[in-house]
């Protein structure tokens, strides 16, 4: 009796530290999802908001600043700098006071010397050279490419959209404009109903920011070593409790280093909370010389921590009562059931972080919705959403079918939409859709994994710049004669063709010319010709693929940029075009032909090479006799 009892008592201990053990691992479990959908919902929200900026930068360049008008003054900036800079700052004044609307900050243009030549909001500051300064502005200058990056200047800091200015195909410097991150504070504030505080590394303010203007900052009196913007208002409540547990956050900062977000819990009082930090690397490097800390209150923790103690109490008295044998038998089944609550509690917390979200947001699979939250209800209205659910079709049937936009049908049979949206270039990740009043709305898409199988999907409405970027954007691409693309759609537009191409395909690169074309205007006049220009663009248009390109390169002269598999293949597929073009009567000559010099673009190699090895091929036709196609 007495071994029996004691036996007894044996397994109750041993069964009383596991039920306390499972239980705690059980409440991380649920804790660490919890924590993982915040550090997804932040890190998703963070890259809208830089995203919707990146858009109003993009549209201010394109239609303001890269026009020939203002690229003619700044090409003068080395000749006449006095000159150059006195007529930029008349022209663009307005500009730059109208830009606050849109939260853009600065409008600073750099020599291609990396020499300030015109800060708009420190017009007396120039000629300083920020070769060891701005890395951006160097690297724009060099690889004549955009730039977006966080990075502190000789005035303010904050996340930069630096671009390369050319003036009759030459590289004359670089232009920027930026947002300040009170505004991205404002933005995440709004959106996730937190306190956040900002600060930077005190050595990265001290060795770039001008000495008269070091005084628009002070410390960090929470963290030595950092350096607090005195323009940027900082949570009182966020930095009071960072203050008071320094150790822990020391700790989290150095995690926050390895990691774009990191969370983590923290019961003050009666209250709960996750503290999340945004680490914000020095732009085109590895550094951390920011960081943004995000407070978010959550008092469902406390109901988790308190079921959790009940259900542990709960088991231990149950195990008292029971007999071994029963124990054996049923322990499996309960520790399957306290997982299922788990994640049922982290489902609900998920939910409702779901529906406080202002943007659009789904969980999908790429084929049906398996949620969505309050912003799409209201967007289509109660009712067109249940029909759009009553059969089983998901989010993408409502996108509209368009070339301005991602279009679904352009979409390859062996991938989902989801798959085909992650894998374009940020600005390529556009669709619109109907509202319930029949309003045409646009918006930015951003993709994260929610499980093995489900996606999360934020749409960032940007309809009002998308819809006048689309506008603008048909103005200045095409040809006004022909229809065909123009140079500076080649210009602008190349770097993301070879981008996008496949990977096992190559970009072939085309150039035709119309064979004594001078004869047509001579004979017929030069109405006639430009007739046959329009005729023959039409005849190419229809006879290559729709994702294709032909572009009008000048005169009677085009270029066709073509996705192939071999060199063989882009040969017989000119050879087809030539022919056809031999075979068709136009309008107002009988008959022309023409002639053609084709190459294929080699990795990394400049443009402007296989763009000059293609005019060689085009020289060796006309050499031997025209109405040709050689490909070398």
């Amino acid at each position: 009796m007495n071994n029996l009892k004691l036996n007894f008592f044996t397994i109750f201990i041993i069964l009383f530290l596991g039920v306390i053990g499972l239980g705690t691992t059980v409440s991380n479990i649920r804790l660490n999802k919890l924590i993982e959908l915040e550090n997804s919902l932040i890190a998703t929200t963070y890259k809208s908001i830089i995203s919707e900026y990146n858009t109003h930068a993009n549209i201010l360049i394109e239609n303001v600043v890269n026009k020939d008008e203002i690229l003619k003054i700044f090409a003068q900036a080395e000749s006449s700098p006095k000159k150059s800079r006195d007529a930029l700052f008349q022209k663009l004044q307005p500009t730059y006071e109208n830009m606050k609307s849109f939260k853009l900050r600065q409008l600073h243009f750099h020599l291609k010397n990396n020499d300030s030549f015109l800060r708009f909001h420190r017009p007396e500051k120039y000629g300083d050279n920020l070769s060891d300064i701005r890395i951006t502005v160097k690297h724009v200058n060099e690889t004549h490419l955009p730039v977006i990056g966080f990075e502190e200047g000789r005035v303010f800091h904050g996340y930069r959209f630096v671009y390369p200015l050319s003036y009759g195909n030459e590289h004359i410097g670089s232009v920027e404009t930026s947002i300040s991150m009170q505004s991205v504070i404002d933005s995440l504030s709004s959106l996730l109903n937190a306190e956040i505080s900002f600060f930077l590394d005190k050595k990265t303010v001290l060795d770039n920011v001008f000495k008269d203007e070091v005084s628009n900052y002070k410390e960090y009196d929470v963290l030595p070593g950092h350096f607090t913007d005195k323009s940027i208002k900082n949570s009182k409540i966020l930095n009071h409790i960072l203050k008071k547990y320094i150790d822990v956050t020391s700790l989290h900062i150095t995690k926050a280093k390895k990691s774009k977000v990191v969370s983590f819990y923290k019961n003050i009082g009666s209250k709960d909370y996750i503290i999340s930090m945004v680490s914000i690397n020095k732009a085109l490097s590895d550094k951390t010389i920011a960081h943004v800390v995000i407070l978010r209150e959550h008092p469902e923790l406390y109901y988790l921590n308190m079921q959790k103690n009940i259900v542990m109490f709960l088991f231990i008295l149950l195990i008292g009562l029971v007999i071994y044998y029963v124990y054996k038998f049923k322990t499996e089944h309960l520790i399957i059931e306290l997982k299922n609550k788990a994640l049922t509690l982290s489902e609900k917390k998920f939910r409702k972080l779901f529906d406080l979200q202002k943007n659009i947001m789904v969980v999908t699979d790429g084929k049906n919705m398996q949620m969505v939250n309050d912003a799409l209800r209201d967007f289509f209205g109660a009712k067109y959403l249940e029909s759009i659910t009553a059969n089983n079709a998901d989010i993408s049937s409502q996108f509209i079918k368009s070339e301005n936009y991602f279009n679904i049908d352009e979409i390859p049979k062996n991938l989902t939409w989801i798959e085909a949206i992650k894998s374009l270039h940020g600005d390529k990740k556009i669709v619109a859709m109907y509202d319930k009043n029949n309003n045409i709305h646009t918006f930015n898409i951003s993709i994260s994994d929610y499980d093995k199988y489900n996606y999360i999907v934020l749409f960032a409405d940007i309809s009002d710049t998308i819809k006048e970027k689309v506008n603008l954007s048909n103005k200045v691409i095409k040809d006004t004669l022909t229809g065909a693309l123009n140079r500076e759609f080649f210009e602008t537009s190349i770097s993301v063709i070879i981008e996008d191409l496949n990977t096992d395909k190559y970009l072939g690169v085309a150039m035709l010319d119309i064979d004594f074309f001078k004869s047509v205007n001579d004979v017929y006049g030069h109405d006639a010709g430009d007739v046959v220009l329009i005729e023959l663009t039409t005849l190419i248009k229809s006879t290559i693929r729709d994702n294709d390109y032909l572009i009008r390169w000048g005169g009677e002269e085009f270029i066709i940029l073509l996705e192939t598999s071999s060199k063989e293949v882009l040969h017989k597929t000119l050879e087809n075009v030539r022919t056809k073009i031999d075979n068709t009567h136009f309008s107002t000559v009988e008959n022309i032909t023409c002639s053609f010099g084709a190459t294929l673009y080699d990795e990394d190699e400049d443009i402007k090479e296989t763009i000059l090895r293609a005019d060689k091929a085009l020289y060796e036709v006309k050499r031997s006799g025209r109405n040709k196609v050689i490909t070398i």
